[in-house]
């Protein structure tokens, strides 16, 4: 049972949802005597994935293990989330002796995760012994998984590097804070750069975003700009069962918007449009239609009319 990677995973899928957004854990476990530790990335199906850091007869090794999954309905409510490792190679050292990883958690109504276990084709599943989610990682910790050289290093490190303590303010709830409070209107721009189906008025025009869910939400608008296009712009904080009002100017027209929760797994509110956001940090992406972009997510089309619009997330 080599490694553990595993229960990292665990927020690999959401039962409604795939991921809103990139989710960074780190996992360690023992096994036959030697200590494992997991740097768990999950990253929608396709490119979630596992590097585990342990000491193969005095080498340091660390492979990449990709991960698939399956979920089951429990009769309690519940969702058991299982867990496959496969295509396993060597980052540093050799994968040639490490078997995939199986990992299984669950996931009740709240989105809470617990029961984590990890094993592989020869040993049953047991209980990892600890994980956390990772809002920042230092430089120097992330090196340890990744060539500096590769691109994958580099886009983890964009993402959550620090390059000194790990409790640095990158996570997405300080920036949606500090968004919320400091950004009264934020497509400004658009009073006068609106396109030929959209009018102008001297009314400040509003969305209200009402929040019916028991959790906290993030959200992410969308306008068009004539001068730089479909322009998405984010995060706004709402509490949960609370609201928030955003102010659009003089912006009539279509607006998108996307939304997702603070869950682990978080559940996400937004179809029919791929467009262009940055899953942790505030943002503001011109040409979120067209530009090659590292993180697309679905938003919904709204029409705003003048005076105050209403957008309601239910669970």
């Amino acid at each position: 049972m080599k490694k553990a990677l595993i229960a990292l995973c665990l927020c690999i899928f959401s039962l409604t949802a795939t991921f809103a957004q990139t989710a960074l854990f780190e996992i360690k476990w023992i096994s036959s005597n030697v200590p494992y530790t997991a740097l768990v990335v999950l990253d929608g199906k396709e490119n979630s994935y596992a590097r585990v850091l342990y000491n193969a007869g005095g080498t340091r090794t660390v492979i990449e293990e990709k991960l698939t999954f399956n979920t089951q309905s429990l009769i309690n409510g519940e969702t058991l989330v299982s867990l496959d490792g496969n295509s396993v190679k060597a980052i540093f050292g050799s994968a040639e002796s490490y078997n995939p990883d199986k990992f299984s958690f669950q996931q009740n109504e709240q989105g809470e995760i617990d029961n984590f276990k990890v094993g592989d084709a020869t040993t049953p599943l047991t209980k990892v012994s600890s994980f956390k989610k990772l809002d920042a990682i230092e430089r120097n910790n992330l090196k340890q998984y990744y060539n500096e050289l590769d691109a994958e290093y580099t886009r983890m490190f964009k993402l959550y590097g620090t390059n000194g303590s790990s409790n640095a303010s990158t996570n997405r709830d300080a920036n949606a804070d500090k968004q919320t409070q400091n950004e009264t209107t934020t497509t400004n721009n658009n009073n006068n750069n609106n396109n030929n189906n959209t009018n102008t008025t001297t009314t400040s025009n509003t969305i209200m975003f009402q929040n019916n869910t028991g959790k906290k939400i993030f959200i992410a608008i969308c306008v068009f700009d004539r001068a730089n296009g479909w322009t998405s712009f984010g995060w706004y904080k709402v509490e949960k069962y609370g609201s928030y009002i955003h102010d659009l100017g003089s912006y009539i027209g279509t607006a998108y918007v996307h939304a997702q929760d603070e869950s682990l797994i978080p559940g996400t509110w937004g179809s029919g449009y791929s467009l262009c956001v940055d899953p942790v940090n505030s943002f503001r992406i011109f040409n979120a239609d067209k530009v090659n972009c590292q993180k697309k997510r679905q938003f919904s089309s709204m029409r705003i009319n003048r005076g105050v619009n209403r957008y309601t997330f239910n669970p």
